[in-house]
């Protein structure tokens, strides 16, 4: 049997850095939990140290924006020892082309709206470029 770790249920396992509220999220990512939540005066869950490890594995991943179904590749390839890490250069790879992809765009998102806004006079004329823009309506 696996040694087991108790952390408070009352608002935060602040050792994880999860609500008891964010930890079912958690599960949905491929980790299975077992744990017993002890009630009475003070309420704890009992972690097994490998559910830790994997808790705080999950939380760094969603820190660095990896998808849940990402996060249960890498997790997957975690915990099996023989994995190649090629696998694992593989989905960081794509992921941080997605990443930089996404900064494109919100760069052009910003360019855009910052055109936008510099074209609009802000006054109290109800001509608004920013809303014939959002319309689809061009101006010239």
């Amino acid at each position: 049997m696996s040694a087991m770790l108790r952390y408070a249920v009352a608002g935060q396992d602040s050792a994880l850095g999860n609500s008891a509220i964010t930890l079912p999220a958690n599960c949905d990512a491929g980790a299975v939990f077992q744990f017993a939540l002890i009630v009475g005066a003070n309420a704890y869950r009992d972690y097994a140290e490998r559910d830790v490890h994997e808790i705080k594995f999950i939380r760094r991943a969603r820190k660095l924006g990896f998808s849940i179904e990402e996060i249960r590749e890498l997790l997957a390839l975690w915990r099996d020892r023989g994995r190649p890490s090629s696998e694992v250069r593989r989905i960081a790879s794509a992921h941080v082309t997605n990443l930089e992809t996404r900064m494109a765009e919100l760069h052009g998102m910003i360019a855009t709206l910052r055109h936008l806004i510099d074209a609009c006079p802000g006054d109290a004329a109800p001509d608004c470029p920013i809303l014939a823009d959002l319309e689809g309506k061009r101006r010239n």
